[in-house]
């Protein structure tokens, strides 16, 4: 436990020592990610989320740092509100998600509060509902995706079975309204949202890799079916 906080705190000084030299000038700076809710490891980078005036435009960069990896997510005051409702739009929400559970490195604790108040309230309010022609396109993947797993030769099975396994999450939390991960926390969204497909969802694709597809398509039909059944044409494009 003593090693884990000396951890905590040489990511922490980091932190500050980052921010004192490239962001003089912010009103507030963050450190989310595994280190914020105590599931950081020896490869765990510094994920900042930086609130800065003389910031133009969002960005976000990676930069090594005194032996660290800090992964930045910038922009100014003026952004904070149309950033975060922004994420709506296209029903990804981490940078509201990292300031909900982040360590305060700079800044007013007052200010921070109403930063986190906003992420909050962005979060609970959830991502914009799939357009008819969005939701067109997800059954259209999911029945091609249903097709080849029926098809595929069995060397390729493995490879298809995995894809299958991040666009299936991905589709079970559109048809369900909530917001989109990626990584690590994919699953985790998943999970929240239906446990017993998740889990059954990972033994398909366990037993896709041994080169069983029936499993991963039964799990194709049940999604299909939520988000209105399958689709094999689509609407013109240009």
């Amino acid at each position: 436990m003593a090693r884990k906080q000396d951890h905590l705190r040489n990511a922490l000084e980091t932190a500050r020592q980052f921010a004192y030299e490239h962001f003089p000038n912010a009103s507030l700076v963050f450190l989310g990610g595994s280190w914020a809710v105590g599931q950081a490891h020896v490869d765990s980078d510094l994920d900042l989320v930086v609130i800065d005036e003389s910031v133009e435009q969002v960005f976000f960069e990676g930069i090594a740092f005194g032996g660290w990896i800090i992964e930045v997510c910038a922009f100014s005051p003026h952004e904070v509100q149309t950033f975060f409702e922004g994420s709506a739009k296209y029903r990804s929400a981490p940078v509201p998600g990292q300031i909900v559970d982040a360590l305060l490195v700079k800044g007013t604790s007052s200010l921070a509060d109403s930063i986190r108040a906003l992420a909050k309230r962005v979060l609970t309010d959830g991502p914009a509902p799939l357009t008819d022609a969005e939701r067109s396109e997800v059954r259209y993947d999911i029945t091609l995706l249903k097709n080849d797993l029926q098809y595929v030769a069995p060397e390729a099975l493995p490879a298809l079975s995995a894809m299958a396994h991040t666009k299936i999450s991905q589709a079970i939390l559109d048809a369900a309204g909530r917001w989109r991960g990626e990584r690590k926390t994919l699953r985790k969204f998943v999970m929240a949202v239906d446990a017993d497909l998740s889990h059954r969802l990972d033994a398909a694709l366990l037993s896709g890799c041994g080169g069983d597809s029936r499993l991963m398509i039964e799990i194709c039909n049940i999604v299909l079916e939520r988000l209105g059944g399958p689709l094999r044409t689509y609407p013109k494009f240009s």
